[in-house]
């Protein structure tokens, strides 16, 4: 089959036998999204949804150089389907640099269970629920 041909192409000798049935599934699911994504963009242009162009396919899995591509590539197009998209590292950078930047509470100087300080929990000798 042409699942068994491509994995072959991409250097794997030995498989499962589900992996065939599960790359069958995926791809399936894939190209169904692909295709009903860019009937949509050919309803839209005023075309019947059978007559998809190149261009509705190439908007469907985000591959357009039209304006709604992100011009600093921090964003990757949703997948149709889905299934998401491979993470963008430098928007991972920045978010991670964010999220890294504010400072952890400090632990209280007490022996036993590590908690943050007495204001931050119901632990404190003196405490008050609002």
């Amino acid at each position: 089959s042409a699942v068994c041909g491509l994995l072959k192409e991409m250097g794997v000798e030995t498989y499962a036998p589900g992996v065939v049935d599960q790359v069958l599934e995926f791809v399936n699911l894939y190209v169904k999204g692909l295709v009903e994504t860019a009937q949509d963009y050919a309803t839209h242009a005023g075309r019947k949804a059978e007559d998809i162009t190149q261009g509705d396919i190439a908007l469907a899995t985000g591959k357009s150089k039209g304006p709604q591509v992100d011009p600093l590539g921090i964003f990757e197009p949703v997948i149709p389907t889905g299934f998401p998209a491979k993470p963008n590292q430098h928007l991972l950078k920045l978010v991670a640099e964010r999220i890294n930047a504010k400072e952890l509470p400090k632990l209280s100087k007490r022996v036993g269970l590590a908690l943050p300080g007495d204001e931050s929990c119901l632990t404190a000798q003196n405490f008050e629920i609002p």
